[in-house]
């Protein structure tokens, strides 16, 4: 799914055998018995987070062709079967930009995002856990000590060993270029004082880890948040020492990626792949 000129219903899987790709015959669960609430939820994929979990993939939050914001969470069963799950707790605010961090099979980290409207938008800073080793998935606030960073939405969150790394955003105000981690055994925020070439400030990159480093690829990198001006610009962080480097100098193969944002991308095998995007 994703949004661009409206909105794009279907899923869509790629092949790294064949490098082909099929669109997948989703069928609605039949326990689902609200179809104008199923239906409205599956165009709502514009802005929406993925992560993976024993088998299944989870689908939270997003923003429908009516501008409304979801809190839905969803559930994507064997690659076949799409439902809505109800869950328990505290239960996050609708919301678009937020990340989406598996920690482990039994937890997912929900940070930051947009909620409240469009053109009434409320920046979060806020810490959910999803927890999903109980009977009915239930949803944890995190009262957090200490710093955290400032409320922020199209920033990237990525997990390292014990710690998940945050990266750039925007404010309503400007784009970003911190980073931050979060311990996941104590539930505290660090504010990173990095060194090397750190990355133009940024949102709706890419953050993706391979071994010991974090590569940044593409986003929206004007200060001024209204203008939407892309890079293919890719930089990497040793997540050991703290230190950026610029991959300019690294030499390329064959053609170099087009400048982009809100782009996918994974990392398999040794390699990071990197699909679709706006220009």
């Amino acid at each position: 799914g994703g949004g661009k000129d409206g909105f794009i219903r279907p899923l869509e899987i790629l092949n790294l055998k064949t490098n082909e790709v099929k669109k997948l015959d989703i069928q609605k669960s039949e326990d689902h018995d609200d179809e104008d609430d199923y239906d409205n939820s599956l165009i709502a994929s514009f802005k929406m987070t993925f992560v993976e979990s024993i088998n299944q993939v989870l689908i939270f939050g997003g923003i429908n062709e009516t501008n409304e914001f979801s809190n839905n969470l969803m559930i994507l069963q064997n690659l076949k079967t799409l439902k809505i799950i109800q869950t328990t707790g505290d239960i996050p605010s609708p919301r678009i930009g937020h990340s989406f961090t598996k920690i482990n099979t039994k937890k997912v980290m929900l940070f930051g995002g947009v909620e409240n409207s469009l053109s009434d938008p409320s920046f979060c800073n806020d810490v959910y856990i999803l927890h999903l080793d109980t009977m009915e998935l239930s949803w944890e606030k995190l009262s957090i000590d200490g710093l955290k960073p400032s409320p922020r939405e199209s920033h990237s969150a990525v997990l390292y060993e014990n710690i998940i790394v945050i990266f750039g955003g925007m404010n309503g105000k400007q784009r970003l270029n911190d980073t931050w981690t979060f311990d996941i055994n104590t539930n505290l925020f660090e504010k990173m004082e990095c060194s090397g070439f750190i990355p133009t400030a940024r949102s709706l990159h890419t953050a993706t880890v391979s071994n010991d480093t974090m590569y940044i690829f593409g986003g929206f990198v004007c200060a001024d948040y209204k203008t939407w001006s892309c890079t293919s610009t890719l930089q990497c962080l040793n997540l050991d020492t703290m230190t950026w480097k610029n991959t300019a100098s690294i030499e390329l193969i064959n053609k170099k990626a087009e400048p982009r944002a809100s782009q996918s991308s994974f990392e398999h095998h040794g390699r990071i792949y990197y699909c679709c995007g706006r220009k």
